[in-house]
């Protein structure tokens, strides 16, 4: 039986790629019972899964919907017992890259936005040209306002320098 491959691990629930298992049903030409397998496509919200399958002998692959509230069971299965969920292992090894590259990218997209953050902050600014009747305290200026400002100063000071 395929859940008992060292490969295949059995897993809580289903998961897209995954495997479900049945034992029983219908026996071979040596009289052992043949059970079936199936692989999980897509889940949904209410627990039913889509499950692909094919039978040697019988019908190319069709797409069952199944729900965990009869047990997952197969319409015309020729008494298949749910036996569980299983993983094979090179599956879960690359489901386990891709959730880490998805967490690496997270916390650089966290890191990115955090130092977009910072760099947009209220931060005080010291050598900007104040006249001198003003308080020298120091004056608090949005790093995205900034240029505008600086560009009116400069153009007052031309214009007062000018005499225009």
């Amino acid at each position: 039986m395929w859940a008992n491959r060292p490969e295949m691990k059995q897993i809580p629930s289903p998961k897209v790629g995954s495997c479900i298992i049945y034992s029983g049903g219908i026996t071979d030409s040596y009289g052992r019972l043949c059970g079936h397998i199936g692989v999980i496509e897509h889940l949904y919200d209410d627990g039913s899964i889509d499950v692909s399958m094919s039978s040697f002998g019988g019908y190319m692959w069709r797409l069952y919907r199944l729900n965990p509230s009869d047990s997952y069971h197969i319409p015309d299965s020729y008494g298949l017992t749910f036996v569980g969920f299983f993983m094979y292992d090179g599956v879960q090894a690359i489901y386990d890259h891709e959730a880490r590259i998805q967490q690496e990218r997270k916390e650089k997209a966290e890191q990115e936005l955090q130092k977009s953050v910072e760099l947009r902050s209220i931060q005080p600014v010291d050598d900007l040209l104040i006249p001198s009747y003003i308080d020298s305290e120091k004056v608090y200026v949005n790093s995205i306002d900034a240029l505008p400002m600086v560009i009116c100063i400069v153009l007052l000071l031309l214009k007062k320098l000018l005499n225009i």
